[in-house]
C-alpha cells in the first residue's frame, strides 16, 4: 500500500494459503455479522419465515417414511425408521446447503468483491455457517421425535458438536473446489451438482449401510458423507462406530479440503476478471 503521494493504492498481491487463513481468522467478527445478515435476507421475504426451516426436514422425512417404511417396509435393524432417516437427512441437507451456497460464494457475492477489499476466504466460510441454523432445528425435531418414540439417549450424543464440525469440514472441502473453478467455468457447479444428486443414492441417507451389497461396500468407505452419517447414527442411535475402512473417506476429505483451499486461494488474484 503506497501513501507517499497521498494516493492510497491497494496491491493485489497473491497470498499464501497460510496468510489467507490467518487473514480470515482476523475477520471472524465480520464473518458472524455476515451470517446474521444472510439469515435476515433468507427469511425476510417469506411470510412464514423460519417455519420453512422446519418444513424442509419434515417433508423429506414424511416422504421417505411413507415410501420406504410403509410401502416397501425396509429393514432397519430394529431401529425406528423415522430416526434412522432423519439422522441421515439432516446431515445430508447441511452438506447440500454448504455446497449450494458456499460453492457459489464468489459469484453470489460478486458485488461485495468488486466494491470492498474483503478477504475472499470469509465468503465460503460465512455461507457455510448459515446452514447451521437449519441443522440445529433438524436436531431439535430429532430430539422431540426420539422422546415421542421412547428411544433411549446415549452418552455418545456429547460428541455431536465434533460431528457437526466434521459435517462442516466435508461440505467446505467440496465447496472450496467448486467455488474456485465455478467462477471461471460456470458449468463446473452444475457438473458437481449432478454428481452429488446421483451420489445421494450411494450414500446411506435414508437406509442403513447393512443394506449395501458386499461388492459395493468400498463405495461407502471412500464416501466422506457416509462416514459423517455413520458418526451421527453412532452418537444418536447407538449404532456401530465407523470401522477402520472408513479411514479412507477421512483421508480423502483432508486431501480434498487442503487442495481445495489452495485452489481457492490461488484463484483470488484474478477472480475479479471473471465476475
Amino acid at each position: 500500500m503506497n501513501r507517499s503521494s497521498g494516493v492510497q493504492i491497494i496491491e493485489n498481491k497473491p497470498l499464501t494459503t497460510r496468510e489467507a487463513v490467518r487473514e480470515a481468522v482476523q475477520y471472524r467478527a465480520l464473518i458472524f455479522s455476515m451470517v446474521r445478515r444472510e439469515l435476515k435476507v433468507r427469511y425476510a421475504q417469506t411470510l412464514l419465515g423460519f417455519f420453512w426451516s422446519f418444513m424442509r426436514p419434515l417433508s423429506y422425512l414424511t416422504i421417505y417414511t411413507i415410501f420406504f417404511s410403509v410401502i416397501i417396509k425396509m429393514d432397519t435393524g430394529g431401529r425406528p425408521f423415522s430416526l434412522l432417516a432423519l439422522s441421515g437427512i439432516m446431515a445430508w441437507n447441511y452438506f447440500q446447503d454448504i455446497f449450494h451456497t458456499a460453492g457459489q460464494s464468489l459469484i453470489l457475492d460478486a458485488d461485495l468483491i468488486k466494491k470492498n477489499n474483503v478477504p475472499r476466504l470469509i465468503l465460503p466460510l460465512y455461507r457455510s455457517l448459515v446452514g447451521l441454523v437449519e441443522l440445529c432445528i433438524s436436531l431439535g425435531i430429532y430430539i422431540v421425535l426420539q422422546l415421542i418414540l421412547g428411544w433411549p439417549f446415549t452418552i455418545f450424543a456429547l460428541f455431536l458438536p465434533l460431528i457437526v464440525l466434521v459435517n462442516l469440514f466435508v461440505g467446505l472441502a467440496v465447496a472450496l473446489w467448486t467455488s474456485a473453478y465455478t467462477v471461471r467455468v460456470r458449468d463446473f457447479y452444475h457438473l458437481v451438482s449432478t454428481i452429488l444428486n446421483f451420489g445421494m443414492w450411494l450414500t446411506p441417507v435414508f437406509y442403513g449401510p447393512e443394506l449395501v451389497p458386499d461388492f459395493l461396500e468400498w463405495v461407502l468407505h471412500i464416501n466422506p458423507m457416509a462416514l459423517v452419517i455413520a458418526l451421527y447414527r453412532w452418537a444418536l442411535l447407538a449404532g456401530p462406530f465407523p470401522e477402520w475402512p472408513y479411514l479412507m473417506a477421512a483421508v480423502l476429505t483432508v486431501v480434498l479440503f487442503i487442495s481445495g483451499l489452495r485452489a481457492f486461494v490461488k484463484t483470488q488474484p484474478t477472480v475479479v476478471d471473471y465476475l
